[in-house]
């Protein structure tokens, strides 16, 4: 998906600057592809056996679904890809409002933020042993840093480095909390678990104007000033995250009391 996604966003931009803003939307022509790659190619599943009915009353499924950490992977899932819309909604206006390039510039910043994901993809089984627990923690300080890098660039070579280590981190941070979501997920409502994940996560999207744009304009901000207030809240993302693993670990470890 990555790859693609870097080789739309090249033709978008390209198209863009030959002839109007509105060619760009053209690149959507090549999911004509994938829908019919879809249909010739993936195979169809059988059908999927119905649970015991006496063991899924709507309680009990509630409360498998909501088992195995999800409000916490919900919680910091929303707060972090919100924060990651600041890029997507400003990185145009940024390079803009810096007189660093034009739409085409803009197009190649994309696919090497792409690139930057899909090299985290690669390296997410490595880096996930490595980092273990404090993987979230991690990856939200090196995305602060990233959002702060590119808000205060002063070329666009330093915007460059930014968007690598976003989307370094933006990837990592996604992918292994879908992991472990699969993980700990009961595996009766698994489907359920990771769909509940992926609507909080896509209401995200949504929320980010008003979460990110209007407090930004509020303060008369621009296209930088939103990427300094993404640092901010990812920082005391990485805060809030630190506190729960160590509490959580502390729970963990505490002896179960006698009856």
């Amino acid at each position: 998906m990555s790859l693609g996604t870097i080789l739309l966003n090249l033709i978008t931009g390209r198209l863009v600057v030959a002839l109007n803003w509105r060619a760009g939307y053209l690149a959507f022509l090549f999911g004509i592809i994938s829908v019919v790659t879809a249909i010739a190619f993936i195979p169809r599943g059988e059908k999927e056996t119905e649970p015991d009915k006496a063991d899924v009353g709507e309680k009990t499924r509630l409360r498998k679904i909501f088992s195995g950490g999800l409000n916490h992977a919900m919680i910091i899932g929303f707060v972090f890809i919100c924060m990651f819309m600041a890029y997507n909604y400003n990185i145009s206006f940024l390079i803009q409002e810096k007189n660093f390039g034009n739409a085409a510039v803009t197009s190649y910043i994309s696919s090497i933020f792409m690139g930057a994901k899909f090299v985290s993809a690669l390296l997410m089984p490595f880096l996930k042993k490595l980092l273990g627990k404090w993987i979230f923690a991690i990856s939200s300080v090196v995305a602060a840093l990233a959002f702060f890098i590119i808000g205060s660039a002063g070329n666009i070579w330093v915007v460059i480095l930014g968007v690598v280590l976003l989307g370094l981190s933006q990837d990592l941070f996604t992918l292994v909390l879908t992991v472990k979501i699969l993980d700990d997920a009961d595996k009766s409502v698994i489907t359920a678990t990771l769909a509940t994940y992926m609507v909080a996560v896509s209401l995200a999207s949504y929320a980010a104007p008003y979460l990110v744009t209007a407090p930004v304009k509020l303060m008369g901000g621009g296209a930088a000033t939103t990427f300094y207030y993404a640092a901010v809240v990812v920082i005391l993302l990485a805060v809030g995250e630190l506190i729960y693993v160590v509490l959580h670990k502390e729970r963990k470890s505490e002896p179960a009391q006698e009856v």
